[in-house]
């Protein structure tokens, strides 16, 4: 098996992209491409014969086999072949990192929680500067607080920061203050984004860890977890109120649907896309449209329900489970779910409660958005998966 992550140039890279994933998401291609230099220089090929013998290397790099293949059955060849170029981390990364061990894991996890800690407090300063000019909080809300970031993307990020930092003082690695403090920072900034997914994923995690806690009869910690979602929902409500409204009107939408059919709110918006992109996938539900039609498909079902909106906008699929059935069918969509199922399997088989909360945190949020359509959700799961799965040999079980 290579040695990739273990020579100090390649770790050097590995952590850059770990830092600017939050921070700089601009500077990736060039990071990952002197990441493979490096890889290069220092050898990390040697082992990749005997490590593709392996199973594991073909689960994760079979997603973008697949959308290659599907360039066969596509009319839009553009489109199609500049999604491929898009997701070739999904074929890079598993393979620029065999051989990452457990400590580097941990180091890489660092920085990466360094990156969001240092975004949240930019984008909070930012907020406050433009709040003080412009005499509003609203600079503290959803897109406007979130700044170059999609908020969901953002939000999806902030919470497996949050995850790691919790599970490093479970496990008693650092200082429980510092990690505490990040955690707390990072929670903050998911409820500024006013994220519905994110907001979720949040309160999900801290019932998890609250549960894990009482376990272990930590009695006192595990009341934190529920002070503190309590305490940032108020804070949030207090200064801004989007993350409280926008998870009040998504109940009213989905309670009464007909009294908001004109609403431009998200949560109809999907509803009424998942239904068109249904109707799209059974028209072709094995092989799916091809790589490059989906987009067109979508748009000319948009047409035909009279969504004029999403056809304009050319929306995609929001739901990255439906989007890949409609391009690749339903082996496209085994192929997706077995990339999350079985190292869900065996992270629980070797304990390893971060890769599992990491997975967790993906799948969740791939139900609402097309995470997979754009270089701020392939690189992130491109890139931490193949750390995480690789770097499970060893990993005792320790929550």
């Amino acid at each position: 098996m290579g040695k990739g992550a273990s020579y100090p140039a390649m770790r050097f890279w590995l952590c850059a992209v770990a830092l600017c994933l939050p921070l700089a998401p601009r500077l990736l291609p060039a990071l990952i491409v002197l990441m493979a230099i490096a890889w290069i220089r220092e050898g990390g090929y040697r082992g990749l014969a005997g490590a593709m013998r392996m199973a594991a290397p073909w689960l994760f790099t079979g997603y973008f086999l697949l959308h290659l293949a599907g360039m066969a059955w596509s009319d839009n060849q553009g489109h199609g072949w500049n999604d491929v170029v898009m997701k070739l981390s999904f074929l890079v990364m598993p393979l620029l990192l065999i051989g990452t061990g457990h400590d580097t894991r941990e180091g890489i996890l660092r920085w990466f929680i360094t990156g969001c800690v240092v975004l949240v407090l930019f984008l909070s300063v930012r907020a406050g500067w433009y709040s003080v000019r412009e005499g509003s909080l609203s600079p503290f809300a959803y897109t406007r607080f979130a700044s170059f970031h999609h908020p969901s993307y953002l939000a999806m990020y902030l919470n497996f920061a949050v995850a790691a930092c919790l599970h490093a003082v479970l496990c008693r690695q650092g200082r429980p203050w510092i990690l505490g403090s990040a955690a707390v920072l990072c929670s903050a900034g998911i409820m500024l984004l006013a994220s519905k997914t994110g907001i979720g994923i949040l309160a999900a995690t801290c019932i998890v860890s609250m549960v894990v806690l009482l376990r272990r009869r930590r009695v006192r910690a595990a009341l934190l977890f529920i002070l503190l979602p309590s305490a940032l929902l108020a804070g949030d409500y207090a200064i801004s109120g989007a993350g409280w409204s926008r998870l009040v009107f998504m109940k009213n939408v989905i309670s009464e649907i007909g009294r908001y059919k004109y609403s431009s709110e998200s949560t109809l918006v999907r509803l009424y896309i998942w239904k068109a992109g249904v109707e799209v996938w059974q028209e072709k539900p094995v092989l799916g449209t091809g790589t490059g039609d989906v987009k067109d498909a979508l748009v000319e079902k948009y047409k035909q329900e009279k969504m004029l909106a999403a056809r304009d906008a050319r929306l995609n699929a929001h739901n990255q489970y439906l989007q890949t059935a409609i391009a690749l069918g339903g082996v496209g969509l085994l192929v997706l779910c077995g990339s999350l199922v079985v190292p869900a399997i065996r992270s629980m088989q070797t304990g390893d409660g971060l890769y599992l909360s990491f997975l967790g945190i993906l799948a969740l949020s791939l139900v609402f958005e097309s995470m997979f359509e754009r270089q701020a959700g392939i690189v992130f799961y491109g890139f931490f998966n193949a750390l995480m799965f690789y770097s499970m040999t060893g990993i005792r079980k320790d929550g």
